[in-house]
């Protein structure tokens, strides 16, 4: 609804998402959320919205990280990468989120095992973050991980580019202070964030309190509260302990979910973003072909035509987002749901 709304409101004006912060339009007043924000001045986020953004490209604990580890009898022969290899030859990739399970020797074999393919196929810088989705009960468990991963060779090779660690405890202990000493200890390496304990407007701030240093930011658990959050970021951060957000991923699909979670990270001016639907669904298949083309004509720097199939152009590791400076938030496109199955009619064929 939220987002919805947002649309609604830049359209009727005639103004971009970006053009519509730095007017003032939405009457946007983060100061009601916390007080030491009224001397934010939120409109800074719309003047120069990225024009480009680098993807994060997710590795799961399952993914096959070379061609060699798909059986022929699984290969899905699709036209898109089905390997990590084939992934960052095709695409150019650099910057990764790594999944990590919580048993200490398994996520060893498996970043040691990474920091091989990255030896091969990049050979500039790396950035990295890790995500470990509630899988430790301590944050020294983390700590003993990566003083193991240093002492192997290729260990650097992750370590040197970690950016952050992301939700490496239970929601439920995330910010118990009892629970985070550790944090400290952490961030020798990277520092920490928080997602599925952001559970609500406060969390940001009792994850501070706990020794985070940054927060997710997901279009789906709102648009101003991560507006709200870049104030705090802006308005907290010290030479000694500056404060982030990482832009992560739940499987955004073309068009208006995956370009206005753009938009948002566009005005955020974050620099790099997980990107992961495209990993499971081919390109803008899903859509009518009259969206599809309606997309490739008024986004042509985010799509293309590739095997025959309009999708993401992902180009040196990077989405050129410029186009979502649209009147509305973040397409231009036509929405032609009446040429959509209506769900009655859907149906699913496994392979």
């Amino acid at each position: 609804v939220e987002r919805a709304i947002i649309d609604a409101v830049c359209r009727a004006s005639r103004l971009s998402f970006a053009d519509a912060l730095r007017e003032d339009l939405f009457g946007f007043l983060p100061g009601q959320v916390w007080p030491e924000l009224d001397a934010w001045d939120h409109r800074v986020l719309g003047a120069s919205p990225r024009a480009r953004i680098a993807v994060r490209h997710t590795v799961g604990m399952v993914d096959p990280l070379t061609a060699s580890d798909v059986a022929d009898a699984d290969r899905v022969r699709d036209g898109l990468p089905e390997a990590l290899d084939e992934d960052i030859r095709r695409y150019g990739l650099d910057t990764f989120k790594i999944k990590l399970c919580g048993q200490h020797d398994a996520d060893l074999e498996r970043l040691l095992a990474l920091a091989a393919v990255f030896d091969e196929l990049v050979p500039g810088d790396l950035r990295i973050t890790v995500d470990a989705n509630e899988q430790f009960e301590d944050p020294i468990h983390v700590v003993r991980l990566f003083d193991s991963l240093a002492k192997h060779p290729g260990g650097e090779r992750i370590l040197g580019g970690l950016i952050c660690v992301e939700q490496p405890l239970p929601r439920a202990i995330s910010c118990d202070p009892a629970r985070t000493k550790a944090l400290t200890d952490l961030r020798a390496f990277a520092p920490c964030i928080i997602d599925e304990a952001d559970v609500d407007v406060g969390a940001f701030d009792r994850a501070l309190a706990c020794g985070y240093r940054g927060i997710s930011v997901k279009n789906c658990k709102g648009v101003f509260r991560a507006l709200v959050n870049r104030g705090l970021c802006e308005i907290r951060s010290t030479s000694d302990a500056p404060l982030f957000q990482s832009a992560e991923d739940l499987t955004n699909l073309p068009v208006v979910a995956v370009q206005q979670d753009l938009a948002t990270h566009a005005v955020l001016g974050l620099d790099h973003v997980e990107r992961n639907g495209h990993h499971y669904f081919r390109g803008l298949d899903h859509l009518p072909s009259s969206e599809r083309d309606s997309a490739l004509d008024a986004h042509g720097d985010l799509y293309e035509v590739r095997d025959g199939s309009a999708q993401l152009r992902i180009e040196g590791g990077v989405l050129a987002i410029g186009s979502l400076q649209t009147p509305g938030y973040g397409y231009a496109c036509t929405i032609d749901t009446d040429a959509r199955t209506p769900i009655d009619d859907w149906s699913f064929r496994e392979r």
